[in-house]
């Protein structure tokens, strides 16, 4: 599983800036950010619908963790879309414990569910509107988080952005 942003896609793109990879465990849409940069959400069949999310290796976790430990103090003026959803505020998004498809590890990831019927293949099941435009928005809220985190003043958000 890729890191939401990335230098290599390992997708090929026609017309548009949206790609389908099809992997053993998961389907990825790529995006084409532009100059040089490519987006992933993954996607994951679950029995209650779909799992869209992005993987940011183990950076919500330790994030998390130091926000718990009142070791980040930032949040209200630098990020204020990180903290309407970790505050429940934002009804598409939230920060999810997932399971890496491929390496069976638990982590912490920017997550969407749509409620949606499984039973169909993975073509028909990426190339639903509902589920695509999703990870529009995942893609485009996931931007912005990270964008939202560079920009704060934290040294402890610094290290940890650093290290992503």
């Amino acid at each position: 599983m890729k890191k939401f942003i990335q230098k290599t896609a390992d997708a090929s793109f026609y017309q548009d800036n949206l790609s389908l990879a099809f992997r053993k465990t998961h389907l990825e849409y790529v995006f084409e950010l532009g100059k040089g940069w490519y987006g992933f959400v993954n996607l994951v069949r679950l029995p209650q619908g779909i799992l869209l999310f992005t993987y940011w290796d183990d950076f919500f976790d330790k994030f998390c963790q130091e926000l718990e430990a009142g070791d980040i103090r930032f949040i209200d003026d630098e990020c204020k879309l990180l903290l309407n959803i970790l505050e429940g505020k934002n009804p598409n998004i939230n920060i999810a414990a997932i399971t890496n498809p491929e390496t069976r590890l638990k982590t912490k990831a920017l997550a969407s569910i749509v409620n949606s019927d499984v039973t169909c293949i993975d073509v028909e099941l990426a190339g639903r509107k509902e589920i695509w435009k999703r990870a529009e928005i995942l893609m485009d809220t996931s931007l912005k988080v990270y964008h939202e985190l560079r920009k704060a003043k934290d040294a402890n958000i610094d290290t940890l952005i650093k290290s992503f």
